[in-house]
């Protein structure tokens, strides 16, 4: 049997992870979408933290074109435009995963931990396997 996605691993650069969880970064840019059936987003912080810094809830995706994401969300996306443009060069379609309730760990979990790899970009997760992060990270 196969199991259900209930949240998604996804790897964020610490200067970004810190703006989600001091509470200005509202929404996180990505190339790429994924299932919308999932629950919470987790946070692994790339290096050099290396660790699984939080959560958020999942609160939807939103499909646009790059110049249109920007435009609705430049002032809460916690990049400079420059660097905005150079990661959607090339891009027709832009995707923005709205952040709601961040909380960061009390103590940020080693990814190796939970036996996983950091994700290129995401991995999903099974309910069983976010409320072992969360009890490690409370």
């Amino acid at each position: 049997m196969h199991s259900v996605p209930y949240a998604i691993l996804i790897s964020i650069f610490p200067l970004y992870s810190n703006q989600i969880f001091e509470g200005s970064k509202k929404i996180e840019f990505r190339k790429k979408s994924f299932s919308s059936d999932i629950k919470k987003i987790v946070v692994y912080s790339t290096l050099p933290v290396g660790k699984i810094e939080g959560v958020w809830d999942y609160d939807g995706v939103e499909e646009s074109t790059p110049a249109g994401l920007w435009k609705k969300y430049s002032k809460v996306g916690g990049i400079k435009k420059d660097k905005y443009d150079a990661y959607f060069f090339e891009s027709e379609i832009a995707y923005g995963i709205k952040v709601k309730n961040p909380v960061r760990f009390n103590k940020p979990v080693p990814i190796d931990e939970i036996g996983k790899k950091p994700p290129q970009a995401y991995t999903y997760l099974t309910e069983a396997e976010f409320n072992e992060i969360c009890k490690k990270g409370c």
